[in-house]
């Protein structure tokens, strides 16, 4: 009887230890779920085009955009990761460096002259 009583405690203690570790899987798991961004520049005869492209995505997330002392920036509400190309070299007309944030949240480019 005493080994039928603990066989069922140990199967509780390990249900638990179950939903436990889910549930803190829960919390983590959103903060991996970062989206994956393209930017795409082309540089053509007066103008130059960027393309931001998240193809997991029919909508670009949610951002506000400005171009301030010759910085264009683009701050997301939740975390994105972008995928950048040199684009000194593919636009070296109009821009000299792209980033991302360390956190994630904005995207910023140099611009080369005002805008």
């Amino acid at each position: 009887m005493k080994t039928a009583i603990q066989a069922g405690l140990l199967k509780v203690k390990k249900t638990l230890a179950l939903l436990a570790a889910l549930s803190v899987l829960g919390l983590v798991a959103p903060v991996f779920a970062v989206e994956q961004g393209q930017l795409l520049g082309t540089q053509e005869d007066g103008y130059g085009r960027i393309i931001l492209s998240f193809p997991s995505r029919n909508t670009l997330p949610d951002y506000s955009m400005r171009i301030e002392n010759g910085v264009l920036s683009l701050e997301f509400v939740e975390p994105i990761s972008v995928i950048l190309p040199d684009v000194s070299t593919t636009m070296p007309d109009y821009l000299s460096v792209a980033r991302v944030d360390p956190d994630g949240r904005g995207l910023r480019m140099g611009l080369r002259s005002g805008f």
